[in-house]
């Protein structure tokens, strides 16, 4: 029996990921932020050394702003750096001294290959994952991105929350291809039984499924 470890565990896409892993028979453990937060060194380490034995990390913890470069508060748009970026190295680097074999599966985004306005901050951490997965896997370490389009869950209804009615009318805010969020626990599923290759990212919409090797 694998042990997995999802931060972010209660959003929409962990309890997709959770659905599909139980069918593996794995271990999920879904801590709350106020019981690991990604974003400090202190709650990590006390994490790690209470459970030491994490077979796979999911980084799924996450955080969103939106607003043109120009005219971003600088601390909202670190902070989605912070969180998405920062907070998957943190853990990454944790989990593998605890566990030189823990296999690391990144949530990314379609956001790290497509890009729209108002999406740096975003964008630019997502994409930094891709790079990062890629990196750990000419490591050695078995490391995969999964890059969902738009999936429907209460993150994606607090970002609609916050929306123009000029950005609600584009495509990718939509619900009409959102995916399921257990289509992108079946991803992570498949990755662990191991049909996709070391530091792929994998693309996925509604219907489409895409690897970048």
């Amino acid at each position: 029996m694998r042990n997995v470890l999802i931060t972010g565990g209660s959003g929409g896409i962990a309890s997709g990921i959770t659905y599909e892993l139980k069918k593996l028979n794995c271990e999920v453990i879904k801590p709350s932020r106020a019981y690991l937060d990604v974003t400090d060194n202190m709650s990590i380490n006390s994490f790690f050394d209470s459970n030491s034995k994490v077979d796979v990390l999911i980084n799924n913890a996450g955080a969103i702003y939106t607003q043109p470069l120009k005219d971003s508060d600088t601390w909202l748009w670190e902070n989605v750096v912070r969180v998405n970026l920062l907070g998957t190295y943190r853990m990454t680097r944790a989990a593998l001294r605890a566990n030189k074999k823990t296999v690391i599966i990144n949530i990314s985004s379609m956001s790290a290959y497509q890009y729209f306005e108002n999406f740096s901050a975003y964008a630019s951490s997502k994409a930094g994952i891709v790079a990062m997965t890629k990196c750990l896997a000419q490591e050695g370490v078995k490391a995969y991105s999964v890059c969902p389009g738009g999936v429907d869950t209460p993150f994606r209804d607090k970002l609609m929350k916050n929306a123009t009615e000029k950005e609600k009318n584009r495509s990718h805010f939509g619900k009409d291809d959102l995916l399921d969020p257990k289509e992108v626990g079946q991803i992570v599923s498949d990755i662990l039984q191991e049909k996709y290759d070391n530091g792929s990212s994998i693309l996925i919409r509604k219907n489409d499924i895409f690897e970048v090797r």
